[in-house]
């Protein structure tokens, strides 16, 4: 055991910019060679063992995401929309990719701060609640965190959830310098086609030369502003929002996303795209619902969805509660989904969904 956290270790202080150093098939560089690598991290070359999170951070300690308590070090890496900054911080409200490793608890291999869109406010609702930031409808409401007040002209970075209809559920806004430009999104084709142009919500995106792209792909963009439009641009595959088990990789076991998701012949679907089986007793209402859901891998190496449960807005830990808080939506009692292994002693669970959401295995002995 000592030799393992050993070498888990030893792996962090090698991984750059939140991706372990191993080769990266050509294949997943991003569309048409225009941008950076489009795969995601992985956890380890020592068998199928870790746990994928990604969500909206409610509370610390250690970091709280999706009810799970996760454990980091300063040495932890951190990126920045898969960019390492050495500013980095985490905050309430933002959405968080981690890759962890589960001995004696979760610990963070890798986390990553993801923006759904960064860049100028180009309008403001009278009411305030809704804000348009390149070219994409942005709303807020008292649980977002960040400043309350932002007009047109400022630069933000926003971190939420894209609902069904494309609109940015706001968890956190921040101020930026004017700069580059993100947007991640579906593409389509834009007015002119002829131009060769997409879209990306309101936005209009000039692809870079010899990119090709078929329409309703999930795209990361980055550009420079010009004319309303986005010019000047790299394109990755936004492989997190289409495929978050390819995103993760073949050596994690588990995934704790928060999403919208509903019923699609059978399966889980997340947002507008990826599909997931569910597991026996797993119910999904009908229409989309903003849930969190827990996916283990099953027999053949496909992910099933065994747990979910509705997620509430942000919420801080209340003082003691070291597992964190959600909120169910309409109030509800328990989580929808089952909750498995109840009659077990709780020394003896698995990392879970519990009573109180999901939880990290604890060690209950007197220190």
């Amino acid at each position: 055991m000592k030799t393992a956290r050993r070498v888990m270790w030893l792996a962090l202080t090698l991984v750059v910019a939140g991706f372990p150093l191993v080769a990266t098939p050509a294949s997943d560089r991003g569309i048409g060679g225009t941008g950076a690598p489009a795969s995601g991290p992985s956890i380890s070359d020592r068998g199928i063992g870790g746990t994928g999170i990604v969500g909206v951070i409610t509370g610390f300690g250690s970091v709280f995401v999706n009810g799970l308590e996760v454990a980091y070090t300063p040495t932890t890496p951190m990126t920045v929309d898969g960019v390492s900054d050495p500013d980095a911080a985490l905050r309430l409200g933002q959405l968080a990719t981690i890759v962890a490793s589960e001995d004696n608890g979760l610990h963070a291999v890798s986390i990553d701060l993801r923006h759904e869109v960064s860049g100028p406010v180009t309008s403001v609702s009278p009411t305030g609640d809704t804000l348009v930031v390149a070219g994409q409808t942005v709303t807020i409401d008292g649980a977002t965190a960040g400043p309350r007040t932002v007009r047109p002209g400022d630069w933000v970075a926003v971190s939420g959830l894209r609902e069904p209809d494309g609109v940015i559920a706001a968890s956190r806004i921040d101020p930026r310098m004017p700069g580059t430009v993100l947007v991640r999104g579906t593409a389509t084709s834009a007015q002119t086609p002829d131009l060769g142009g997409w879209r990306i919500g309101d936005l209009s995106v000039q692809p870079p030369n010899g990119a090709g792209l078929a329409p309703g792909a999930n795209i990361t963009v980055r550009g420079t502003m010009v004319n309303g439009g986005l010019s000047d641009t790299t394109v990755d595959a936004d492989v997190l929002s289409s495929d978050p088990a390819a995103f993760f990789g073949g050596h994690v076991r588990r995934l704790v996303i928060e999403s919208y998701v509903s019923a699609a012949g059978g399966h889980v679907r997340f947002g507008r795209g990826w599909l997931a089986a569910p597991g026996r007793g797993v119910v999904v209402p009908a229409g989309a619902h903003r849930a969190i859901v827990q996916l283990e891998r099953g027999a053949h190496g496909d992910f099933v969805a065994t747990h979910l449960r509705g997620a509430g807005r942000p919420v801080a830990p209340r003082r003691g509660d070291r597992h964190g808080a959600l909120e169910p939506p309409h109030a509800a009692a328990r989580p929808f989904g089952p909750a498995r292994d109840e009659a077990r002693p709780w020394r003896d669970r698995r990392p879970e969904f519990g009573r109180a959401g999901f939880m990290p295995r604890r060690d209950r002995r007197p220190r």
